[in-house]
């Protein structure tokens, strides 16, 4: 397993652990992250369900990285593992990972915690993705977002066109995408595409802890509801599958192919 989990008085935090591929997606950590997030599900029902006689201890989940050494600058996800998902040679067979990953998404939307990303490094494509699915998004002022996406031939999925719009707006969301931008963390906080920057990786956890203390003053019933007016019913079912099968019909197009090839060689 390549998600090590800890659990630190009221936070449960999930460190995602493959520093050899940067913590790049594919198939093997988005089975990974479907299962971690199906049983927290079934482990933290909603609120109003609890018996008064069972408080919750876990009042908020963590998501970290362990970053590769060896790099001068920090990696904290690195988009798509291009070596595993380059043998992913159908348009079905890259429309099942990118469903994997949208249900993903989706669950920690769901659940009844607020799920908060711990972010330090360069963050690509894919990886915003993710992110784009926790309540909070803290991130160390080194840290930059790459919009890769369209670089590879591909496009957005995991629901994530929608939750970028939420955030942004379809007028930045092209921009960001079309134009294949890198946003360095004080660009992305100004625009809400995180919550707050701190100076270093020590300060994540800092970070972490008073946003703890201010969520365990609240009453957990109230959390839980007040997430999920907030997000709604999360993404659009009808646009979430659009979105999947524009996704599937540019998987193994010429182009890229091409940039599989091209970039595999530089992993």
């Amino acid at each position: 397993m390549h998600i090590q989990t800890e659990t630190r008085e009221s936070v449960l935090i999930w460190q995602i652990n493959r520093p050899e591929r940067r913590n790049a997606l594919g198939t093997i950590l988005a089975q990974e992250l479907w299962e971690k997030t199906h049983a927290l599900q079934k482990v933290l029902p909603p609120w109003h369900e609890l018996p008064s006689s069972r408080p919750q201890t876990i009042r908020l989940l963590a998501i970290k990285v362990t970053p590769n050494k060896a790099d001068r600058d920090p990696i904290w996800i690195a988009g798509g593992d291009l070596k595993e998902l380059s043998q992913l040679t159908t348009p079905e067979e890259g429309r099942k990972y990118a469903e994997t990953m949208t249900q993903v998404c989706q669950a920690l939307t769901e659940l009844p915690i607020p799920v908060v990303a711990l972010i330090d490094g360069l963050v690509i494509g894919g990886g915003i993705e993710f992110a784009l699915a926790a309540d909070f998004r803290f991130a160390t002022t080194r840290s930059r977002f790459h919009f890769k996406q369209l670089e590879l031939g591909l496009a957005t999925a995991y629901g994530s066109a929608q939750r970028l719009i939420q955030l942004i707006g379809v007028s930045k969301a092209m921009d960001w995408l079309l134009r294949t931008q890198i946003l360095g963390a004080q660009e992305a906080l100004r625009h809400g595409l995180i919550h707050e920057t701190v100076g270093s990786p020590e300060d994540l956890d800092d970070a972490l802890k008073r946003l703890t203390s201010q969520i365990e003053r609240l009453p957990p019933q109230g959390v839980h509801a007040q997430k999920r007016m907030l997000h709604g019913r999360g993404p659009d079912t009808a646009r979430t599958t659009d979105e999947l099968d524009l996704f599937a019909s540019l998987w193994m197009q010429t182009y890229h192919k091409e940039r599989l090839k091209a970039f595999q060689g530089r992993t």
